[in-house]
């Protein structure tokens, strides 16, 4: 009810939508440098260390098999953990060591290595992280809270390709895995 001479105060901002650009966030970074900006690397990489495209590419087939069977546990380590800040940060810690780890690799068998160990790290570090996030925090705009989170990818592989890719051009792939 409107009274005269008062001024409504303005709700402040649902505590939802800042996790909602966290999650964006989450998957403008992770999501996007770990699947869509990494086929940035298979030229570099096989020419630098003579490795064959397919043996290559197997690389990617692994953070994805991986990230598939490491999904169900690393969730139930995200909805049950009772300190969901740490546990998303040590996923965030693993999928960014990891991918960096890369940097130090030479030899196929390392890189696959990498990937496995990456796949979990992904996993709650992107999709289900933001996922589990959202819905825990919305119930009506949940389908479009989950809209944005789910942009981040496409947004941040947008504006991370160039600049993954000036990396590696100017300071060479080593340095590209450590953006």
């Amino acid at each position: 009810m409107n009274h005269p001479g008062k001024t409504q105060k303005k709700p402040p901002l649902f505590f939802g939508w800042w996790i909602v650009f966290f999650g964006f966030m989450l998957m403008a970074i992770s999501f996007s440098i770990i699947m869509s900006c990494h086929s940035l690397f298979v030229l570099p990489v096989t020419e630098a260390l003579g490795f064959e495209r397919g043996e290559f590419t197997l690389t990617f087939t692994l953070v994805g098999l991986s990230a598939s069977a490491s999904s169900a546990w690393v969730g139930r380590i995200l909805s049950r953990s009772r300190h969901l800040k740490r546990s998303l940060t040590l996923f965030i810690l693993l999928a960014g060591l990891a991918f960096a780890s890369f940097s130090f690799a030479r030899a196929t068998w390392q890189f696959y290595l990498i990937a496995i160990l990456l796949g979990p790290g992904f996993v709650g570090s992107s999709n289900l992280a933001g996922s589990l996030l959202v819905n825990h925090w919305f119930i009506d705009r949940r389908g479009f809270a989950l809209g944005l989170v789910a942009a981040g990818s496409g947004i941040g592989t947008a504006l991370l390709s160039p600049v993954i890719s000036g990396v590696i051009s100017g300071w060479g792939w080593q340095a590209g895995y450590w953006v």
